[in-house]
C-alpha cells in the first residue's frame, strides 16, 4: 500500500500540475484571465514543480556542506525565482491607478496599507504630448513631505515618498494642459537585485546537480533545466516595461526552449565527469 502509494503520488502530481498548465494556458490565450498573470503562474508552478521533484533526491545524498549551499539555493530560489514571478502574477494593489488634467486635478490615494517607499509614476497623454505645452506640473503630498513630479515627451516621471500606514498620498496637478496618467504603488524590488539573486540560484543549481545527483541519473539536468528558464524568463520580462501579457508568454516559451536546452547539455556534461571521476 504504501509503495504503491509512493510509486503513484508523483504521478498524480505531475499529471495534476500538467492539467493546470494546460487549463490555465488554454484561458490566457483565450483572454479570460491577464495574460501576465498566466506567465507568472505558469513560471511559478512549473518552477516549484520541478525544484520538489529534484530536491529530494539531492536532499538524501547530501553531505553537511551540501546541505548548507542546498539551503543557500533554496533562498536564492526564493529571493531571485519564486518572489517575481508571485508578484509578476499578483502584483500588489495600486494606491490610486487614474488620470488627472482638465477639470480633475486633485485626488487622494487610497490608504497605504503598510508604512513603506511608494512610487508615484506620471505620463502624459494625448496626440500632443511631446509639444512643449504639454509638459505638467503634479505637486505628491505625503504627510508633511511634498514632492515635485515635472517633465514632458510622453515619459513616464517617477517620484518616490514615504507612506506610514493608513495614510494617503495627496495628488495635485498644478500644471498641465492635457491628461496625466498617474500611478502610486509599492517601491518594487530592484531588478539588479532579483536578476543577481537569480543567477546565484542558477549557479548553485550547477553545484546541487554535480554533487549529489551522480547516482540519479534520470535527474540529471533537470533542476539546472528549470532554473535556467526561470532565471531566463525573468530576464527577459520586466513588469515595469513589458505592457503586453502575450509577449511575456512568447519569452516563456523561449525561455523554456532555452532552459532545457542547458540542462540537457549540463546533464550530458555532468555525466561524462561523473564516470570519468569513477
Amino acid at each position: 500500500m504504501t509503495d504503491g502509494l509512493r510509486r503513484w503520488l508523483p504521478r498524480g502530481a505531475l499529471a495534476a500540475t500538467a492539467l493546470l498548465v494546460v487549463v490555465r494556458l488554454a484561458q490566457g490565450l483565450a483572454g479570460a484571465v491577464p495574460a501576465m498573470r498566466v506567465a507568472g503562474e505558469l513560471g511559478l508552478v512549473l518552477s516549484a514543480a520541478g525544484v520538489a521533484l529534484v530536491l529530494p533526491a539531492v536532499l538524501r545524498r547530501a553531505s553537511t556542506v551540501a546541505l548548507a549551499l542546498t539551503a543557500i539555493f533554496v533562498l536564492a530560489w526564493g529571493a531571485g525565482v519564486a518572489l517575481p514571478l508571485y508578484r509578476m502574477a499578483r502584483p500588489a494593489s495600486a494606491l490610486y491607478d487614474g488620470q488627472l488634467g482638465g477639470a480633475r486635478r486633485e485626488v487622494e490615494s487610497t490608504p497605504a496599507p503598510s508604512t513603506g517607499r511608494y512610487e508615484v509614476r506620471v505620463k502624459p497623454l494625448g496626440e500632443h504630448r511631446a509639444q512643449p505645452e504639454a509638459g505638467f506640473l503634479l505637486q505628491v503630498r505625503a504627510e508633511r513631505d511634498t514632492r515635485i513630479a515635472a517633465g514632458a515627451d510622453g515619459l513616464a516621471i517617477p517620484v518616490e515618498v514615504r507612506l506610514a500606514a493608513g495614510t494617503r498620498a495627496r495628488l495635485f496637478l498644478e500644471r498641465g494642459h492635457g491628461q496625466v496618467e498617474v500611478l502610486v504603488r509599492a517601491v518594487p524590488f530592484p531588478r539588479t537585485f532579483v536578476l543577481l539573486a537569480a543567477a546565484l540560484a542558477l549557479l548553485l543549481a550547477l553545484v546541487a546537480d554535480a554533487a549529489a545527483l551522480r547516482e540519479t541519473p534520470r535527474l540529471r539536468g533537470v533542476l539546472v533545466a528549470v532554473v535556467a528558464a526561470s532565471v531566463t524568463f525573468l530576464a527577459l520580462v520586466d513588469p515595469a516595461v513589458t505592457s503586453s501579457g502575450r509577449a511575456a508568454l512568447g519569452a516563456a516559451g523561449l525561455a523554456v526552449l532555452g532552459g532545457g536546452l542547458l540542462g540537457g547539455v549540463w546533464g550530458l556534461v555532468a555525466g561524462r565527469l561523473g564516470r570519468r571521476a569513477r
